[in-house]
């Protein structure tokens, strides 16, 4: 996945410009006009991030905040205390903990359920609410199949926090979008 800082990278290399300027005629800024759209969640309000325009001054920031990469995930990183960073954290040590208990059956676990456990974490993709939507799916598939190898399933507060934010039941809203459960 592509945080923030990715995404700042991929803007403030040198290769993409050169792409763009072999692709349109001209000068940036001056014959043709670039502009981005992103929803940074610094200056989103509420829990639905919106996609704001932004011109080419927003390159040397893109610049900035690529070499600042190696704040992520400390504490000077704005971007790692929105909810969805926070969940992503604690989804990887909720899936360790939740594993190492099905590995700690032993023999008495079925390889078929474990291998099933242990490939359920790959849906969570996406952002936002997509994200969230996959994370629940995930997390209702888990508690099926830890109650048939008779362990507990391990959700942390953060992930917790984000399926609860998602309003996801079975079936209803998120967010205003229409989900539908289906059940296998």
């Amino acid at each position: 996945m592509k945080d923030e800082y990715e995404v700042a990278l991929l803007y403030a290399d040198p290769a993409f410009r050169a792409s763009m300027a072999a692709q349109f005629e001209g000068a940036a800024g001056t014959d043709y006009s670039v502009k981005f759209n992103l929803a940074p969640p610094v200056l989103s309000s509420g829990d639905k991030p919106r996609k704001r325009v932004f011109g080419q001054w927003l390159w040397p920031v893109l610049s900035g905040l690529a070499r600042f990469r190696s704040l992520r995930g400390g504490f000077f990183d704005v971007f790692g205390r929105t909810l969805e960073r926070r969940m992503e954290r604690q989804l990887a040590h909720d899936y360790e903990i939740t594993i190492s208990r099905a590995f700690a059956l032993g023999s008495s676990a079925d390889l078929d359920d474990v291998r099933a456990l242990a490939a359920l974490f790959e849906r969570v993709r996406g952002y936002g609410h997509v994200k969230l939507a996959q994370l629940a799916a995930v997390k209702r598939a888990e508690h099926t199949i830890v109650a048939r190898m008779g362990i507990e399933g391990f959700t942390s507060d953060a992930v917790q926090e984000a399926i609860d934010a998602a309003r996801i039941g079975a079936g209803g809203s998120l967010k205003g979008i229409p989900v539908v459960v289906v059940r296998e």
